[in-house]
């Protein structure tokens, strides 16, 4: 299945797929809290490293890939560079992705890695015109661009952007 993510990723986004290739170095296998539902995360601390429960689709995989890359990059480019300056950094923020709250800098990691998987699905959307699962590609693309303005919309509302953050939001 993993195979399969990374071909897909490949071949949908050639550079992206070889970068996340490249990246990952070991698969840390994380039990699914429920049938179907899939779950993933990433730490600096083992940079290099992916957790997630298995899926049979490898569209599944690809996307948690995307999404665990990108939380990387942006925790990279965070330990050099101040992004947001938060008025608190206590989980008080309304988050489309969870049901607890977040502080600001998890709605901004959210979006940077949600963003970049709707940037996977707006560019197999345009690969693949015809692919008999288009609808439900459109779907997940809605979705991800819903959760991503919902993100967006916290981090201008209540949070303070450095010139660099500013740049990476935009």
């Amino acid at each position: 299945a993993l195979t399969g993510a990374l071909r897909f990723l490949e071949d949908v986004q050639p550079a992206s797929g070889a970068a996340i290739a490249h990246f990952i170095r070991y698969i840390v296998p994380l039990c699914s809290p429920a049938p179907g539902v899939h779950v993933s995360s990433s730490s600096i601390e083992t940079f290099g490293a992916v957790e997630m429960s298995y899926d049979a689709s490898s569209e599944v995989l690809a996307e948690a890939l995307v999404h665990e890359f990108h939380h990387a990059k942006l925790e990279l480019l965070m330990e050099s560079i101040e992004l947001v300056k938060d008025t608190t950094s206590e989980a008080v923020f309304y988050s489309p992705w969870r049901i607890d709250p977040r502080p600001l800098s998890g709605i901004l990691h959210g979006c940077f890695a949600f963003q970049a998987v709707g940037a996977l699905w707006c560019d197999f959307l345009v690969k693949y015109p015809g692919h008999p699962r288009r609808g439900a590609m459109e779907a997940r693309l809605a979705r991800r661009t819903d959760e991503v303005s919902a993100g967006l919309e916290m981090i201008y509302r209540h949070s303070r952007l450095t010139e660099a953050g500013r740049t990476i939001v935009e």
